[in-house]
């Protein structure tokens, strides 16, 4: 899952008082084991800087790289995530052969009702 967007809740924030907009984002993010990809400012202005807006994911192994580019052109910056991803390659030469001969459908049938395949 992943989440992204200008949240407006600056995560560099370290309030104390439990009804911030930040201090609960923080509790939701802890609770559903969500981590925040961004570090630093994303939004930055001639007398303040925030990070405000998030890139939060629950597989963040599954992220090679994340981070701020301060474009100039806005006062948010773009803030970008890469995602792993893996090839498959079949080795060369190989050829897959599938033998139908002593297939059974009602055999094939009664297996794939056993399966739990997601659905209500």
């Amino acid at each position: 899952m992943y989440v992204l967007g200008d949240l407006n809740c600056d995560m560099l924030k370290t309030d104390k008082d439990s009804n911030t907009p930040t201090k609960k984002i923080k509790s939701l993010y802890e609770l559903y084991q969500l981590s925040q990809l961004i570090g630093e400012a994303t939004r930055i202005t001639m007398t303040t800087s925030s990070l405000i807006d998030h890139i939060v994911t629950n597989t963040p192994e599954k992220i090679s790289d994340s981070g701020v580019i301060h474009t100039g052109i806005s006062d948010h910056s773009l803030v970008f995530a890469i995602r792993k991803i893996s090839v498959v390659r079949k080795q060369e030469n190989t050829v897959e052969i599938r033998n139908m001969k002593n297939f059974d459908e009602e055999k094939f049938v009664a297996e794939l009702l056993k399966q739990h395949l997601g659905y209500v």
